[in-house]
């Protein structure tokens, strides 16, 4: 109960205390002089009062069809074809809502808020195209994620049709990825897993008369644009109808002065070098 409310009951309680005093004075004011006093007159006030106290503690209605909103009730309440809206100007939030549960069974219970549909999307979140805010700011101050999707569930047997999370830029002139990770730690910024027999990471474009590379890696330090590792295979495998490999040849006239051991370089000639050892004299061989 807000203290608005507290404090508009108490001055009602003490209204009525008030009348229930008055009343009994004028029943014994009444009986001394031999007169009587209604009981419907005398009772007005009070009933007035206490019908005041009880709308002030009643529940107000929402915009349902049938009924009164009520909370802890376990059950769902129908609003019909109709919606429930609220609307506020509060810069914090429209509507707050907090579960303090200490032990969920796990990590999918304990929710703060829970959407389902039968047939549509559960969760539907957008900004004003004046807005500067996000679409959803999720935000996680424990061990766990701060977004957590999954496909199908113990409860649910997965259907294998959808992403798991799918994300679409529909601006055909924006340069903005479609999905951004950002790492300030020893992370990868994006990082993916295959456990079954897909691939961890798979680019594609998926229309024959585009030229742009289905992965592109770039780093503005010394490390390797790209780089493969594999415990067991081979590092790359390359399969390409014009090429399997296409070295970019240097704006250098030649090699290095030294390399490391592997290294493969075409020079602006088109020269091909490979490099043997870091010497600088014998370091380097030409194959081609």
């Amino acid at each position: 109960m807000s203290a608005e409310l507290e404090s508009r009951v108490a001055r009602l309680e003490q209204q009525l205390a008030e009348l229930i005093q008055e009343n009994q004075a004028l029943r014994a004011t009444a009986g001394q002089s031999g007169t009587s006093v209604g009981r419907r007159d005398v009772l007005i006030g009070a009933a007035a009062v206490a019908g005041t106290l009880g709308l002030s503690l009643a529940s107000s209605p929402a915009n349902a069809t049938t009924g009164t909103m009520q909370y802890g009730t376990g059950t769902y309440l129908n609003s019909g074809t109709t919606y429930t809206g609220l609307q506020a100007t509060n810069d914090l939030y429209t509507l707050g809502v907090a579960n303090y549960a200490t032990s969920p069974t796990n990590n999918r219970f304990g929710n703060g808020v829970a959407a389902s549909s039968n047939y549509g999307t559960a969760a539907r979140v957008l900004t004003d195209t004046t807005s500067t805010g996000h679409g959803l700011f999720a935000e996680a101050r424990g061990t766990g994620h701060a977004v957590y999707a999954s496909k199908g569930s113990a409860e649910a047997a997965p259907n294998k049709t959808g992403h798991a999370v799918l994300a679409t830029q529909n601006s055909t002139s924006s340069a903005y990825a479609a999905v951004l990770g950002v790492t300030r730690g020893g992370g990868s910024g994006v990082q993916g897993r295959g456990e079954g027999s897909g691939h961890g990471v798979w680019g594609e474009i998926a229309d024959s008369a585009k030229n742009q590379s289905a992965v592109f890696g770039t780093t503005e330090g010394g490390g390797a644009g790209v780089e493969g590792r594999s415990i067991l295979g081979r590092g790359g495998i390359f399969t390409g109808t014009k090429a399997q490999v296409r070295l970019t040849p240097a704006a250098a006239a030649t090699k290095p002065a030294t390399g490391a051991r592997g290294d493969l370089f075409v020079d602006s000639s088109g020269r091909l070098w490979y490099c043997k050892t870091p010497s600088v004299t014998t370091g380097w061989v030409q194959l081609a």
